[in-house]
């Protein structure tokens, strides 16, 4: 297997990009940094039928949560590293790659979201923490932000850090499903849909509802005032202006400094190509680019300064 590695620094950011190296039918978990590809473990290899399950970025330091094949128990067991291949924490275990829902690291500690046993739960470094909380996290500042289920199927916000908790109990969180949650400056946004329409709704409960673009809004950044959103398989602006041609499909978008930084795959192939992109409002273009090899698929996106 041939792999050639770009490196390429977007306006002077690190940007990481989390996912697997497929040679027939092994894939192996990676990450990409400006382009250049690391694999996880630089001391011990991972076993045969490793998977790919999150990536989180703390400082410049890489987490990733991977999965091994337990034929015996028909599960698998779920690990995540630090970049070198230091395990953090304890082993979990998870019936389906699908159970393995989101990570965050705060500190160096690694909290992750997973669906086990019928319900929610995130663990922080192997060990549970708290139940029915986990489908979808992100943190600022020392303080994890979760989506939480209950048993109308809605979810809401809650706060764990600095030994508080805190929930967002407004009537407004019902029938809402959470595609994805952002801390912007300090603000929380959570993007998905309910029975209305495509929506975000912030820390202050008030739920924004964006019509005609869409049914669910998966992901959204800010940049110098501006709102771009991932509706379904496209990124408008918030005047609804398509900002990637209609033949690209946008995965996740990041606004950093006065850029959108965005990772998205083409729509064309058995195996669509990955790039990751800058995309410049004042210029209303996307400004510089590059392209990840065709043997791999990107899932997790950050940027760092």
């Amino acid at each position: 297997m041939l792999l050639v590695a770009c490196t390429v620094n977007l306006y002077a950011v690190n940007v990481y990009v989390g996912g697997v190296v497929m040679d027939g039918s092994d894939r192996t978990p990676a990450y990409w940094l400006n382009g250049s590809m690391n694999f996880l473990s630089l001391y011990e290899p991972l076993p045969d039928g490793t998977y790919y399950g999150a990536m989180a970025v703390e400082n410049g330091t890489v987490y990733m949560c991977v999965a091994e094949r337990d034929s015996r128990y028909n599960e698998y067991g779920v690990h995540v590293y630090r970049d070198g291949g230091e395990e953090i924490g304890e082993k979990m275990r998870v019936e389906s790659l699908s159970d393995i829902k989101d990570l965050a690291v705060i500190n160096g500690k690694a909290y992750l979201g997973v669906y086990s046993n019928r319900s929610y739960k995130v663990f922080k470094n192997g060990r549970l923490m708290k139940e029915n909380i986990g489908r979808r996290m992100a943190s600022e500042n020392g303080v994890l932000y979760c989506t939480s289920e209950y048993r109308d199927n809605s979810y809401t916000i809650g706060y764990y850090g600095g030994g508080y908790t805190h929930e967002n109990n407004s009537s407004l969180n019902k029938y809402f499903t959470a595609s994805r949650i952002r801390v912007i400056n300090g603000n929380l946004y959570m993007m998905g849909d309910d029975s209305k329409g495509a929506c975000v709704q912030t820390n202050d409960a008030r739920r924004d509802y964006i019509e005609g673009y869409g049914r669910v809004c998966y992901d959204m950044a800010i940049v110098n005032g501006q709102y771009f959103y991932i509706m379904d398989d496209r990124l408008i602006n918030q005047t609804g202006g398509l900002v990637l041609s209609s033949s690209f499909e946008p995965l996740q978008i990041i606004g950093h400094g006065s850029y959108l930084y965005i990772l998205y795959k083409s729509k064309q192939g058995a195996l669509p190509e990955h790039f990751v992109g800058i995309y410049d409002p004042s210029a209303n273009r996307i400004t510089n680019y590059y392209k990840l090899p065709s043997c791999v698929s990107a899932y997790d996106f950050y940027v760092e300064d």
